[in-house]
């Protein structure tokens, strides 16, 4: 369908905070703008904070999803999951989109939540398997997310994309050679959910060790 649109679910939409509003943001922009502009619709279900307005967001938010239901308005839905209330919430929603056969892009964001996961009942613990797997496609964060998703929810390897640095593209300014080595600069819970093994990797690679540089992490974790 030509006029079909793309629906965004999230906690707060592009107003939304942490990673996941920065994401959404991001990528709103990117949908707006340029020859490849595609028709979108934002969808919030919690709205900001700890707001006592929090379920009636989410009532208009599956209503909305609704009425695109029955429209058929709808060409993919990119849903984005973290722990906690997020699941169950997102898994309400999920229901509703298979109802309608929306395809659907689940976008887990959490380095948590493997340990969310296994901290769940059984009968919890089911109900998401069901939604990683009848997603049509997972993306994830980092290599440690794709093995979670595929070892313990049971996702082909086929079936999960990962995203390694959702931001916009920048434009660098040229380096200016100076007698200083280069310093590459973490700030950061150091920690595996944060990448930090990724970009120790990273700078282990032959291109890497070829060049002067120097390395500086810091934060705190384990």
């Amino acid at each position: 369908m030509m006029n079909s649109k793309v629906l965004i679910i999230s906690a707060g939409g592009d107003e939304g905070k942490g990673g996941i509003g920065r994401f959404v943001r991001y990528l709103s922009n990117e949908l707006r703008v340029g020859s490849n502009e595609i028709p979108f619709e934002l969808i919030p279900l919690r709205g900001p904070g700890l707001s006592l307005l929090s379920p009636f967001v989410f009532l208009r938010g599956y209503w909305r999803v609704a009425i695109n239901g029955l429209r058929k308005s709808t060409s993919l839905a990119h849903v984005h999951l973290a722990i906690g209330g997020s699941s169950l919430r997102k898994y309400l929603i999920f229901r509703l989109l298979k109802l309608f056969s929306i395809p659907t892009i689940l976008h887990l964001h959490s380095g948590a939540y493997p340990v969310f996961y296994q901290n769940l009942p059984c009968f919890a613990q089911q109900r998401i398997r069901s939604m990683f797997q009848e997603a049509d496609k997972v993306v994830v964060l980092g290599k440690a997310l794709k093995v979670f998703v595929c070892k313990e929810i049971g996702i082909p390897e086929s079936g999960v994309v990962i995203i390694y640095n959702g931001v916009p593209a920048i434009k660098a300014a040229p380096l200016q050679k100076t007698p200083e080595c280069p310093r590459i600069l973490f700030l950061g819970k150091l920690n595996e959910e944060k990448g930090v093994s990724d970009l120790i990797m990273a700078l282990q690679t032959p291109n890497m060790k070829k060049l002067d540089w120097k390395a500086q992490l810091a934060g705190n974790g384990e």
